[in-house]
């Protein structure tokens, strides 16, 4: 916005909408939202998530992926089970 409103004064406000691909009514919905104060409000405002709650999701999930581990370790891999499968029919047919 300051850009733009610097670049107006001198006449140069259309070249910094065409290089940055906006219309000139999206300057008129900024400059509304700026004089209405919602702009400033959006930088102030904290984040609905407190941080202990963030690091107990974050803990959740390492403990959710560690056991996911766990278990796929304990897990023969898919080729062996492939091969058994075929062992298997082989022997029956």
């Amino acid at each position: 916005m300051a850009e733009y409103e610097a670049a107006k004064a001198s006449g140069e406000g259309a070249a910094i909408l065409r290089r940055e691909g906006l219309y000139h009514s999206h300057i008129l919905e900024w400059r509304a939202a700026r004089d209405a104060g919602a702009l400033t409000a959006l930088g102030t405002r904290k984040s609905p998530v407190s941080e202990s709650r963030r690091r107990s999701a974050e803990a959740a999930e390492i403990e959710r992926l560690r056991r996911r581990n766990e278990r796929l370790v304990r897990q023969p891999p898919f080729e062996i089970l492939l091969v058994n499968r075929g062992e298997r029919e082989a022997a029956t047919a």
